[in-house]
């Protein structure tokens, strides 16, 4: 079928990632990303690089970003603004469920970064690294999959409401979050940020 997801068909500016089954979670860190348990998603696209302000601004027709720079991700914008960001974008472009989102930070790694388990600067902009800012995208090492700054530069907004005890009950296959909530779940941790945020499996909540 003509809407059959494939590497040969992903939308420019996207990668396509193969499905598969995973360890979602970490038994031995916050409370919830606990526990761990296997959970399967299908293929999907992801953007190769965060949004960027000048793609935004051409979409959007405003830009809320206080580190200014055509090149540089968008930043505090709402769950709604990229909500609509993708919405109005032409192509596939959606928010990625936070299921989807471990499985493409992680890359197949069972470590707890992408590239190991020891925090390395020449993969994310973290706080010891950014002089204290975000940065033009795509300058650090991709992952496994050929996306770039999933680890750090902004929080990523996945389409999951948030629960602390969602992982007790989640869904075997493409497990999508809870019914409704108070809050969404933002990934991948920012420039701002400790080491310890930019584990694969660390859930933010806003």
């Amino acid at each position: 079928p003509e809407d059959k997801l494939t590497a040969d068909n992903a939308p420019e500016g996207m990668v396509f990632i193969k499905g598969g089954c995973f360890i979602l979670g970490n038994n031995f860190a916050q409370v919830d990303e606990a526990p761990e348990h296997e959970v399967c998603v299908d293929d999907f696209y992801l953007d190769i690089y965060e949004v960027t302000q000048s793609r935004w601004e051409k979409i959007m027709g405003f830009n809320p970003s206080k580190f200014i720079g055509s090149d540089r991700p968008v930043e505090q914008v709402t769950f709604y603004d990229v909500q609509e960001f993708a919405e109005t974008s032409e192509g596939k472009c959606r928010i990625p469920t936070e299921a989807e989102w471990e499985y493409a930070a992680r890359g197949h790694a069972d470590s707890r970064y992408f590239w190991g388990n020891m925090m390395n600067g020449e993969y994310a902009w973290f706080e010891d690294n950014s002089n204290g800012q975000t940065h033009p995208v795509g300058q650090k090492k991709s992952n496994q999959f050929g996306v770039y700054d999933i680890m750090g530069n902004v929080w990523e907004w996945v389409s999951d409401w948030y629960a602390s005890d969602y992982f007790q009950n989640s869904l075997y296959k493409n497990p999508k979050g809870p019914e409704a909530g108070e809050f969404k779940v933002q990934r991948g941790s920012s420039w701002s940020n400790l080491a310890d945020y930019h584990s694969s499996s660390y859930r933010m909540v806003y």
